[in-house]
């Protein structure tokens, strides 16, 4: 005759049985749930690795600067100094019709910049500095007749704006499929298309599925920014199977 703790043992191990059995069971009958998972898996996955290449953000500050000092509107050279922290290479200048304007940064003995910009005079004058983190600018360096105006100036809000790097977006697209699926480590299928608001294909990569593919999709909607600071709307197609 078995003693109780042998039971009470014998049960624990019946339990543990029919608990594996069931689980055996039910991923048997249900093949699609690690299907499912995988699935996702390589979705997140491709999403990931999209992002990580071709997101960005851009900063944008105004810089304002009172007409009132000058004796007349004209182009003048300025110097003032330069409060923010980056790559230098990563900054450009814009006059409020959008256009570079000769400008330069420099660290020595302090943190200068240095601008050749046409002024009106009773106005206040607006200028933007772009920064936008891998662009590299080569702007035109400035000049000043004679010595550099120091003008009475403000820097606005700093703008920063998420979006997607068109610079990065079409080296992405327009790598190797096979090469950009082992850059990844990719261990699917994927294809990869962006297109205007109007359904207009911009760029393309693998947008071929084959016939009878178990396929899932995402949508990332989003800004993409060009080196000069346009931003167009669009839609990214992400695909993998």
């Amino acid at each position: 005759m078995k003693r109780k703790g042998e039971i009470h043992v014998d049960w624990i191990i019946s339990v543990a049985l029919f608990t594996l059995y069931t689980i055996g069971l039910i991923a048997f009958m249900r093949p699609g749930v690690y299907q499912t998972d995988t699935s996702d898996m390589l979705i997140n996955l491709l999403e990931e690795k999209f992002r990580e290449d071709v997101s960005v953000i851009v900063y944008r500050t105004p810089l304002m600067i009172e007409g009132s000092e000058i004796s007349e509107s004209g182009t003048y050279g300025i110097q003032i100094d330069f409060p923010f922290e980056g790559i230098l290479a990563n900054f450009d200048m814009k006059n409020n019709n959008w256009e570079s304007v000769p400008f330069q940064i420099t660290t020595a003995p302090s943190k200068k910049m240095t601008a050749t910009l046409d002024f009106h005079k009773e106005e206040k004058n607006v200028f933007w500095l772009l920064q936008y983190p891998g662009v590299i600018y080569d702007p035109v360096i400035p000049r000043c007749e004679g010595e550099c105006i120091v003008p009475l100036h403000t820097w606005g809000s700093r703008e920063e704006i998420e979006g997607l790097s068109k610079k990065n977006l079409r080296y992405v697209i327009g790598m190797n499929y096979d090469s950009l699926k082992q850059q990844w480590g990719f261990p699917g299928e994927f294809s990869i298309v962006a297109s205007d608001m109007n359904g207009n294909i911009l760029y393309s990569v693998n947008d071929n599925i084959p016939a009878g593919a178990t396929v899932i999709s995402k949508e990332i909607r989003k800004s993409a920014i060009d080196e000069n600071y346009n931003r167009e709307e669009i839609i990214v197609t992400l695909k993998a199977w």
